[in-house]
């Protein structure tokens, strides 16, 4: 690899910003922050489908898309006037919502809970999936699965609060060595953290390298 590097020095200089500036570019595209994200199967009156669910323990309220609750023909069985309380201090107006019931079902159907969710035209914009990086290998070694995996994300459809999502965990936690933090539950495995920490290290060594040819050039 080094040498194929041009030996001139005004070259070596503006390739040298160039392999920079790429390796930047690969960095900031790499950072994601992992939510709890899980693929379950959600169904009522017997009818079922299969969506993402997100995890979020800081909703005191589960939802679900409205028109999701309307294809899967779920009939409220009461209705809750809310106004949420966002982030920054934002309140929003006072809102109808119906609440409904249904099941919600691991993938491979050896689990099983019936919870309450209440309607939302608009649960979240994309969260990032995860996608394959240095962490794979020491998922195998411990036998974690993830199924959200992919450079994109399907839509969030049901949102498991504070009022149920405390039943999901197993207890299980494992804490990897790149520092994402994987935990059990019974819909499957999730995993959180941040994976800039780790592309920042994967790039400075590839700098690191690209240094010590330029300067075996120079020589």
């Amino acid at each position: 690899m080094c040498f194929e590097l041009p030996v001139n020095k005004r070259e070596i200089s503006t390739n040298e910003t160039i392999d920079s500036s790429n390796a930047l570019i690969a960095e900031k595209h790499s950072e994601a922050i992992l939510l709890q994200a899980v693929f379950v199967n959600i169904g009522a009156n017997g009818k079922q489908k299969c969506v993402q669910a997100l995890i979020d323990s800081g909703s005191q309220n589960s939802h679900i898309l409205k028109k999701t609750a309307e294809e899967l023909g779920l009939v409220p069985v009461s209705k809750r006037s809310l106004a949420h309380s966002l982030f920054g201090g934002v309140k929003t107006q006072v809102k109808d919502h119906g609440l409904y019931e249904i099941k919600l079902k691991s993938p491979n159907g050896k689990y099983s809970l019936g919870i309450q969710v209440l309607d939302q035209l608009f649960i979240c914009g994309k969260i990032s999936g995860l996608k394959r990086g240095l962490w794979n290998k020491e998922l195998r070694e411990k036998k974690i699965w993830i199924a959200d995996y992919g450079e994109g994300s399907p839509e969030i459809v049901l949102l498991i609060g504070a009022d149920f999502c405390a039943q999901l965990f197993t207890g299980l936690i494992h804490k990897l060595e790149c520092g994402l933090i994987a935990c059990e539950t019974y819909l499957g495995w999730v995993l959180m953290g941040r994976t800039s920490n780790i592309s920042k290290v994967h790039h400075s060594q590839v700098l690191l390298k690209v240094s010590r040819c330029l300067h075996l050039v120079r020589k």
